[in-house]
């Protein structure tokens, strides 16, 4: 009976841990972007300088990660991210902050040209062609 119950409760981890990571990846994506919008609002500084910094430091990563310099890309950019913000006085940052930063910088780097043609749409005139 004992392996019945083992069984079932295997079973049920299964099935229901694909939702339970999904539920624990929204939350942590809501919470990280709360956290960045409040950022924004104490720090405006701080927060330009980490997108900056993160967008440079995903494009070392590639660069690295091409020439073979390097394994992990996510984990140098943050190194990257941390070691110049404490360089420049910055203190420690969150790490999850830091992971938000990069992958906007990830999205914006391989989403450019669907970005760029978002913007000119929402900003273009309306003509009066019939």
């Amino acid at each position: 009976m004992d392996e019945f119950w083992k069984e079932f409760a295997q079973s049920l981890l299964l099935a229901f841990a694909p939702i339970l990571a999904a539920l624990i990846a929204g939350w942590l994506a809501v919470t990280i972007k709360r956290i960045w919008e409040q950022i924004k609002v104490d720090k405006p500084e701080l927060a330009y300088t980490l997108e900056r910094i993160s967008q440079i430091a995903v494009q070392a990563a590639e660069q690295a990660g091409f020439s073979g310099y390097i394994e992990d890309k996510k984990t140098y950019a943050i190194e990257y991210v941390q070691n110049y913000l404490t360089a420049q006085g910055w203190g420690v940052i969150d790490v999850a902050v830091i992971e938000a930063a990069i992958e906007a910088a990830v999205y914006q780097e391989f989403n450019r040209d669907e970005i760029i043609a978002a913007r000119a749409e929402r900003h273009a005139l309306p003509t009066n062609e019939a």
